[in-house]
C-alpha cells in the first residue's frame, strides 16, 4: 500500500469513527399502539453525511421524520454517509464493511447518494482541455462507465442484503453545483 492509500483509508477510517461517535442521541416519540420500531439506513456521500446542512437538517433526518410521521412508526436513523466518498468506496463499503451490511440487512427503510465525487476530477479535466480523445470528452465518457458498474454493483449489494420487496429504498440523481457555472461557460 503506498502512502497515498494508507492516508485515503486512514481518513475513511477516521471520518467513520466521527460519524458514528457523532450521531446524537434522539429520544425516539412514544409508540403509538400497534407501531413498529424501524430502523433507516442512509448511506452515500457529504450529501448523506449532512455535510454544510444546519445541523440534524440534511435530507436524511428530514426523511427520517417524514417517514415515522408517514408510517407512524418509531424510525431511528443509522447515518453512515462519509464525505469525500465515491462510489468503488460505497461498493466496497456494502462488500467488506460488517457495519454497514448489518444496518443494511436490519433496516426496513434504505436511502444512498453517491456520484458527485466520482465525476469531479473527470469535469476538471475537461475544463481544463485534459481529457483526452478528439472531443476532450474521453475522461468523462471512462468516468460515467465506471460508475455505472459501481452504481449496478451497489444495488445487487443492496438487494443480496434487503430484498427490495419488504424495503424502502430510495435514491436520487447527481448533485450538480456547477450547473450555472458550466452554463455560463458554454
Amino acid at each position: 500500500m503506498n502512502a497515498h492509500q494508507v492516508t485515503k483509508v486512514v481518513t475513511v477510517v477516521l471520518m467513520v469513527f466521527a460519524v458514528i461517535a457523532g450521531i446524537p442521541y434522539v429520544k425516539p416519540l412514544e409508540r403509538a399502539s400497534g407501531a413498529q420500531l424501524w430502523t433507516y439506513t442512509a448511506l452515500g456521500d457529504s450529501l448523506a453525511f449532512g455535510a454544510l446542512a444546519l445541523p440534524f437538517r440534511g435530507y436524511t433526518f428530514l426523511y427520517r421524520g417524514d417517514v415515522q410521521t408517514d408510517t407512524g412508526n418509531t424510525v431511528v436513523l443509522y447515518n453512515l454517509g462519509v464525505p469525500g466518498w465515491k462510489s468503488s468506496d460505497l461498493l466496497n463499503g456494502l462488500r467488506t464493511s460488517t457495519i454497514l451490511r448489518a444496518a443494511v440487512r436490519t433496516s426496513p427503510v434504505v436511502t444512498f447518494d453517491i456520484g458527485g465525487n466520482d465525476l469531479n476530477a473527470a469535469r476538471s479535466r475537461y475544463k481544463a482541455g485534459t481529457c483526452g480523445g478528439v472531443d476532450n470528452q474521453d475522461c468523462l465518457r471512462s468516468a460515467v462507465d465506471q460508475f455505472r458498474r459501481n452504481w449496478n454493483g451497489i444495488l445487487a449489494e443492496l438487494q443480496s442484503l434487503r430484498n427490495f420487496n419488504r424495503t424502502i429504498v430510495r435514491t436520487m440523481d447527481i448533485y450538480n453545483p456547477f450547473v450555472t457555472e458550466d452554463q455560463v461557460d458554454s
